[in-house]
């Protein structure tokens, strides 16, 4: 730990940052108390309890939880087991996830991300099946995502091109 000034600290090795149900892992963070910004760079990992993030960095207001990750890969847990009544569950005793990626992963909302150069999938197999990659994505879990300029692929070879594509991803089972 290195103190730059009065509100600025420096903290380098294997971070690891555990507020509330939020650990941050990286090789490298600097903390601006004073506005309330969390800077962190190389082998960047976030998680709360139902969302896991890794990143190559990220920029993290530590009091709103909102942030840009960069260069970053993601999974939420859509729905708690709890939240799900017992007969509908399809997945058997296997969470249903989504699983996301981009350029950017900018967090504007306690579950909602715009991806930006990237894609989604709720095929969580080792090779999913199909992913839906775009431009630009508002990924709202538990609710939908609306993706523009959107490329839908099945086994990597692109099937559907939509300008515009609203995807429900609600605890309905759709």
């Amino acid at each position: 730990i290195e103190r730059i000034g009065d509100a600025h600290w420096k903290l380098t090795g294997d971070v690891e940052i555990d507020k509330d149900d939020t650990k941050i892992f990286a090789d490298e963070v600097e903390i601006f108390t004073d506005r309330d910004l969390l800077l962190a760079r190389g082998n960047v990992t976030v998680t709360t309890p139902t969302q896991r993030i890794s990143a190559d960095s990220l920029e993290f207001n530590t009091k709103t939880k909102l942030g840009t990750f960069h260069h970053a890969s993601g999974s939420a847990t859509l729905q708690q087991e709890s939240e799900r009544p017992a007969e509908k569950s399809a997945f058997g005793t296997q969470e249903p996830e989504v699983l996301f990626y981009g350029e950017t992963l900018e967090k504007i909302g306690d579950k909602k991300y715009r991806i930006t150069n990237g894609g989604f999938t709720t095929c969580v197999q080792p090779k999913p099946r199909w992913e839906v990659t775009s431009g630009t994505a508002i990924l709202n879990i538990d609710h939908y995502a609306v993706l523009q300029n959107s490329l839908m692929r099945v086994k990597g070879v692109p099937v559907l091109y939509l300008p515009i594509l609203y995807y429900p991803i609600n605890k309905e089972d759709r």
